[in-house]
C-alpha cells in the first residue's frame, strides 16, 4: 500500500460505488432483522394493541340484500324510440343502476321510512375513521335545519347503497349496511320498491310529454310540407321545365357530335397549316411556288407545266435546225412564252386556292367551337336545374315523411292504454330479510392486518436508519473506504465478564478468555507487519476520543511482553489515561514522575519506569502536565529518550492522542516503526475515519492496519457522532492550539 496516498485519491475511493452483487441478499436480510429486532418487535406490539382496541372499539354493522329482476324492454311507442335515445342497448343496464342511485329514488326512501323525521345518527353522517375515535375527540353535531336534515339522510342513502349485477343474468342486488340489522333490510326493501315506482312514474310522464311535444310539432311540420311542395312548383314554373324523359341524352347527343366534328376539323387544320404557311412565304416568287410538290400535284398545274415542257423541248429540237432568227424558231418561242405564262398563272391560281381552302377551314373551325359552347351551356344548365329540383324534391319527400312519421306516433303514443304504461319489466325477485348475524368488522382481519402493518413499519424504519446510518458495518467495509487491512478485532465485553477485570487488565487476568485470544491475534498481526524488524516500536491512536485506543494499548503492550520486554509510554500528554486504568485496576503508584519528568532532566529514566506485578512489561507515564506538550514531543530530548527505550527493549508501545484532535500523532508518528489505527465499532462515521487515516499517510506515518474495537456478536445501534471539528481541544479539555 502507498502510505503517501494523498487525501483526494481516499476521497475518490469514499465516493466511488461499490458493486452491488444482483439479487437478494438473505444473510444481510437476517442481520439486519437481528440488529432491529427490538424496533421491529416494538412497532408491531403498537400495531396489534392499536388493531384490538380499535377492534374492540368498532360498531358491529349488518348488510341486508333485496334481489331485482330488470328485462330489456321492447321498442315503445314514444319520442323515445322514434330518435333512437331510450337506451335499450349495452347502456341500459348502467343507466338502471344511475336510476337506482339517483335522488328522486332515494327521497322515496326516504319518505317511505320516514328517515328525515330525526337527524341521523353520528355513525352515519360521520367518517369512519372517526367513529372509531374516542368521544371525547369528536366534535358536537351542530343543530340543523329539517331541509338540511332532508338532504342529509337523502345523501346518506345515495352514498351508502350497494348495487352489483350478478354475472350473465339481469339479476341486480340491492344491498345496505347498517348497525340496525332491520333498518338494514328495510332500506333494501325501500329502494327497490322506490326504483319500480320511478320507473313507472318516469315512463307515465314521458308518455304525457311525447303527446304534448307531438301535438305542439304537428302544425309547424304540416306547414313546412306545404311550402315544400309550393316551392318546387314555383320552380317548375319559372324554369319553364317539361320532365321529359331522354331531355339529358338529347344534350349529351348533340354535345357529342359537334366536339367529334370540331376534332376533325383541328385534324385538317393541323395537317393543312404547313402547306399555307410555305405557299405564304413564296406567294411574291413563282419559282419557288414551282418548288413546292403538293402545288405541282394539282392536275391542272400538272398539264399546264407539261405544256410549257414540251414547247422547251420542240424550240431545242429546232434549233438544231433553224436559227434563231427563223420563223418557226420566233413561233416556237412565242409558244414557249405564252404556256410559260398559263404554269405561272396555273401556279398562282393553285396557291390562291390553298389560301383560301386554309382560311374557310379556319372559319369553320370558329363556328363549330361556338357551336361546342353553346352546347356545353346549354348541358351546364340542364344540370344546374336538375341538381335545384332534386333538392326540391328530396326537402319536400323528407318534410313529408317526417310529418307522415310524427302524426303515426301521435296516434300511437294516443291509442297507448295505462297498462301498457310500464315499458320496462323488472319485478323484486327476493326481498331482504334481517340479518341475524354482524357483516363487520372482521375483528381477527383488523387485528391480523394491526400486526402486519406495525411489523412492516417497523422494518421499513429498520431499513431507513440502515441506510442513513453512516457508520463501518463490516471488516470489509473498513478495509475498502481506509485502505488498510484489518488486523486485529477486540469483542465487546459483557457485564459479567467486566466483574472479572478490568478492561486494561483483562488480558492479563483471563488469558484463556475470547477477548485474550482477540489481543493475541491483534499482536500476531502487528508483529506480521515487520516481520524482519527484531525490534519494533508501534504508536496506538485513534480519529477522536473514546474508540478505545488506551485500553488497545494496554492490553496489546501486555501480549507483547510476554514475547519480550516491553514498555508502554503514556504519550498523551493532554489527557494521560493509562496511569488512571491501572490505578483502576489495582496497579498503581503514588510518585507522579514520568515523561515529562524525564525530559526535563529531573529524573533519570530508570527512576520513571514502572514494572507492572506479574508481567514484563514497563509503564513509562506521561508525568506532570505540561503547558506545551507539542514542543516536547517534538524536541530532541524526546527522541533521544524514545532512541533509549529502543535499544533497551524490544518492543515499545506509544499511547498517543487521537489523530483529529492535535497534531501530536503526526509528530510521533515519523519517530516509530508504525502505527496501529484503533476504531470503535459502530460508531465513527466513515468520513471522519478516512480523514483521519489520510491525515497519517499524508505526512509519511506508516499505518500497520486498523483494529476494530468493541465488536458485537450481534450489532445493537449504531453510535453517533457530532462533527467533530473544533470540538476535540474542549472534549481533551485542552487550552491552547497545538
Amino acid at each position: 500500500m502507498n502510505t503517501n496516498e494523498p487525501l483526494s485519491s481516499v476521497l475518490e475511493a469514499e465516493t466511488r460505488t461499490e458493486a452491488v452483487p444482483a439479487g437478494l441478499d438473505i444473510k444481510a436480510l437476517w442481520q439486519l432483522l437481528r440488529k432491529h429486532a427490538l424496533l421491529i418487535a416494538t412497532l408491531a406490539g403498537l400495531g396489534l394493541l392499536l388493531a384490538v382496541f380499535l377492534a374492540v372499539r368498532a360498531t358491529p354493522v349488518y348488510k341486508a340484500s333485496a334481489r331485482l329482476i330488470i328485462e330489456r324492454p321492447g321498442q315503445s311507442a314514444g319520442l323515445d324510440s322514434l330518435y333512437g335515445v331510450m337506451g335499450v342497448g349495452w347502456e341500459f343496464y348502467p343507466n338502471q343502476v344511475a336510476i337506482m342511485r339517483s335522488k328522486p329514488v332515494a327521497e322515496r326512501v326516504v319518505k317511505k321510512l320516514h328517515l328525515d323525521a330525526v337527524p341521523p345518527s353520528p355513525g352515519e353522517t360521520t367518517p369512519w375513521y372517526m367513529a372509531w375515535l374516542p368521544d371525547a375527540w369528536k366534535t358536537p353535531e351542530q343543530a340543523t335545519s329539517p331541509e338540511k336534515v332532508h338532504q342529509a339522510a337523502v345523501n346518506q342513502i345515495r352514498r351508502s347503497v350497494l348495487i352489483a349485477q350478478e354475472p350473465g343474468t339481469s339479476v341486480f342486488t340491492i344491498g345496505f349496511h347498517d348497525s340496525n340489522p332491520k333498518m338494514a333490510a328495510a332500506k333494501a326493501n325501500a329502494l327497490a320498491e322506490s326504483y319500480l315506482e320511478e320507473v313507472v312514474e318516469s315512463r307515465l310522464k314521458s308518455k304525457q310529454r311525447d303527446m304534448k311535444l307531438l301535438a305542439a310539432q304537428l302544425p309547424e311540420l304540416e306547414a313546412k310540407v306545404k311550402r315544400a311542395e309550393q316551392a318546387l312548383r314555383d320552380f317548375q314554373k319559372r324554369q319553364k321545365l317539361l320532365l321529359v324523359d331522354g331531355a339529358d341524352e338529347l344534350y349529351s347527343s348533340s354535345l357529342a357530335s359537334a366536339s367529334s366534328r370540331l376534332a376533325e376539323l383541328r385534324r385538317k387544320e393541323a395537317a393543312m397549316a404547313p402547306l399555307y404557311q410555305r405557299v405564304q412565304a413564296a406567294r411574291e416568287e413563282v419559282d419557288k411556288l414551282a418548288r413546292i410538290p403538293a402545288l405541282l400535284d394539282k392536275p391542272v398545274v400538272g398539264q399546264a407545266r407539261e405544256q410549257w415542257q414540251r414547247s422547251q423541248e420542240k424550240i431545242k429540237e429546232l434549233g438544231r435546225t433553224y436559227g434563231p432568227k427563223h420563223p418557226k424558231m420566233i413561233q416556237a418561242k412565242a409558244a414557249e412564252a405564252a404556256s410559260r405564262a398559263v404554269f405561272h398563272d396555273q401556279l398562282l391560281a393553285a396557291a390562291d386556292a390553298v389560301a383560301s381552302e386554309y382560311r374557310m377551314l379556319q372559319d369553320e373551325i370558329a363556328h363549330m367551337e361556338a357551336e361546342v359552347s353553346h352546347s356545353q351551356n346549354q348541358l351546364k344548365q340542364k344540370n344546374e336545374q336538375d341538381f335545384e329540383l332534386a333538392a326540391l324534391k328530396r326537402d319536400y319527400e323528407f318534410s313529408q315523411q317526417v310529418y307522415s312519421d310524427f302524426l303515426k306516433k301521435f296516434k300511437q303514443t294516443d291509442a297507448v292504454s295505462d297498462e301498457g304504461i310500464q315499458a320496462i319489466n323488472a319485478r323484486v325477485m327476493d326481498y331482504a330479510d334481517v340479518p341475524e348475524t354482524p357483516y363487520k368488522p372482521n375483528r381477527k382481519a383488523i387485528i391480523l392486518t394491526g400486526l402486519v402493518v406495525g411489523a412492516l413499519l417497523g422494518l421499513a424504519l429498520a431499513f431507513l436508519l440502515e441506510y442513513l446510518d453512516n457508520t463501518f458495518r463490516s471488516t470489509e467495509e473498513v478495509e475498502h473506504k481506509l485502505k488498510l487491512p484489518v488486523i486485529g478485532t477486540l469483542p465487546e465485553l459483557t457485564a459479567d465478564e467486566l466483574k472479572k477485570a478490568a478492561p486494561a487488565l483483562y488480558f492479563s487476568r483471563q488469558g484463556r478468555s475470547v477477548f485474550a485470544e482477540a489481543v493475541r491475534t491483534l499482536r500476531t498481526g502487528v508483529l506480521l507487519s515487520r516481520p524482519d524488524a527484531d525490534k519494533l516500536s508501534i504508536l496506538v491512536t485513534s480519529s477522536v476520543p473514546g474508540e478505545g485506543k488506551t485500553t488497545t494499548a494496554i492490553n496489546l503492550a501486555t501480549a507483547l511482553s510476554h514475547l519480550a520486554p516491553t514498555v508502554l509510554v503514556e504519550a498523551d500528554l493532554r489527557r494521560p489515561a493509562i496511569r488512571q486504568a491501572l490505578q483502576a485496576s489495582g496497579q498503581g503508584w503514588q510518585q507522579a514522575d514520568g515523561l515529562t519528568t524525564c525530559i526535563l532532566g529531573q529524573k533519570k529514566l530508570s527512576q520513571c519506569l514502572h514494572k507492572l506485578d506479574g508481567e514484563n512489561l514497563y509503564l513509562l507515564p506521561s508525568g506532570p502536565t505540561s503547558a506545551n506538550p507539542l514542543e516536547i514531543l517534538s524536541s530532541q530530548k524526546f527522541q533521544t529518550l524514545l532512541d533509549g527505550l529502543k535499544r533497551k527493549f524490544q518492543y515499545v508501545v506509544l499511547d498517543c492522542s487521537p489523530v483529529l484532535a492535535v497534531s501530536d500523532a503526526l509528530v510521533l508518528g515519523r519517530q516509530v516503526d508504525g502505527a496501529l489505527f484503533v476504531l470503535r465499532a459502530d460508531s465513527v462515521p466513515r468520513q471522519v475515519a478516512v480523514n483521519a487515516v489520510n491525515r497519517l499517510t499524508r505526512v509519511g506515518v506508516p499505518v500497520f492496519g486498523v483494529s476494530i474495537n468493541r465488536m458485537l456478536a450481534r450489532s445493537g445501534k449504531y453510535g453517533k457522532y457530532s462533527p467533530y471539528d473544533g470540538a476535540y481541544y474542549t472534549h481533551y479539555d485542552y487550552h491552547a492550539a497545538s
